[in-house]
């Protein structure tokens, strides 16, 4: 399973679906909405928001594979955009897009040809909409459109073209969205609050002690580990716990982190956190060199502290303005590189 973290949409179809057996929970709920709502309510949207690394595109593959396979959904076409999408910076590219797909894989014969001329005669993404709209309506289908970090290609758009989206997606009955994102709509521009109305959101939290499990056992599966991981769960529960701890729950964490538990076997949770830290350093030492200065000594205050720490308290470390570090704490956790949690107090 380590050969593809970065990248599930690469693993085989049968690889991924046998792989998963974790946010299956969250996958039912979204299967269950694609059947309970039929043509009347099909312009409802689901937005799955969790940081990265928490499986949001392992889900994504996860449900279109399930449309793909069952006789319920026929009349579906399931189409996922990669998780960059470059070509795309305007509303337009994202229909032209769409029209490519349908032509190449779905025998929608001369459609993107189509939409090139109007978009050569006119370039007006509305009327490149309605050829779309126009075909799928003749064949009787709609579409499923599966979006990794939306949030960065909404900002590619103009509020112009995000209006547009938002009128697309509130009235057609042919086109459903089921988009991904690592940052939540309350922290996105407020010019998206209308549009995110539109869209049932699924949170992926950090996994708990019993699906770190589950995963663990499956991973074992990939290299004949299984006694190994079965002795740890069994004689030594509290490592499982330390994983947790130190990852966070995050799926692609564990997953990196995995081979120190096999290497490990006997060792003590101490050891594994020497280990995790020898592992993660480089990566985590890019990150913080990435980060410009005043950030910089704002995550090391934060690093140091115990519990959580206020922006007061911060601000006393730094002896920097509460005000600036309010505004660079916004940047850092659209980074993920913290996580903020409400209190009643401004700060």
């Amino acid at each position: 399973m380590n050969t593809t973290i970065y990248n599930p949409a690469n693993k085989r179809k049968e690889q991924l679906i046998d792989e998963f057996v974790i946010r299956t929970q969250e996958y039912q709920l979204i299967i269950s909405d694609l059947k309970e709502y039929g043509e009347k309510d099909f312009n409802r949207h689901n937005l799955i928001i969790g940081q990265r690394g928490s499986g949001k595109t392992t889900l994504i593959h996860r449900i279109k594979y399930a449309i793909e396979g069952e006789s319920e959904f026929a009349e579906l076409i399931p189409i996922a955009l990669g998780e960059e999408q470059y070509g795309i910076s305007e509303l337009i590219n994202l229909w032209e897009k769409v029209g490519e797909i349908l032509e190449d894989y779905f025998n929608f014969k001369d459609l993107y040809n189509k939409m090139q001329d109007e978009i050569d005669s006119s370039n007006d993404q509305h009327a490149v909409f309605k050829i779309l709209q126009k075909r799928l309506e003749n064949k009787g289908r709609k579409v499923v459109l599966f979006i990794d970090n939306f949030g960065d290609l909404l900002d590619k758009f103009s509020d112009e073209e995000i209006n547009s989206l938002q009128q697309v997606l509130k009235t057609c009955s042919f086109l459903r969205i089921i988009a991904a994102s690592p940052i939540a709509p309350d922290d996105l521009p407020q010019s998206y609050d209308s549009l995110f109305k539109l869209f049932k959101k699924t949170e992926l939290h950090g996994l708990n002690i019993e699906e770190i499990r589950v995963l663990l056992l499956k991973l074992s599966e990939s290299d004949d580990s299984k006694t190994a991981i079965d002795r740890i769960i069994n004689q030594h529960p509290e490592r499982i716990e330390v994983l947790r701890l130190l990852t966070g729950g995050v799926t692609r964490t564990i997953v990196s982190l995995y081979k120190i538990f096999i290497d490990n076997v006997g060792g003590k949770s101490i050891r594994d956190l020497q280990l995790t830290l020898d592992a993660v350093t480089p990566l985590y030492k890019h990150n913080m060199d990435d980060l410009p200065k005043n950030q910089q000594k704002i995550v090391d205050v934060i690093a140091k502290s115990w519990d959580a720490t206020s922006v007061k308290d911060i601000s006393k470390s730094t002896r920097i303005e509460s005000k600036v570090i309010s505004a660079q704490i916004r940047q850092l956790e659209k980074k993920q590189i913290i996580e903020k949690i409400r209190t009643d107090t401004k700060n």
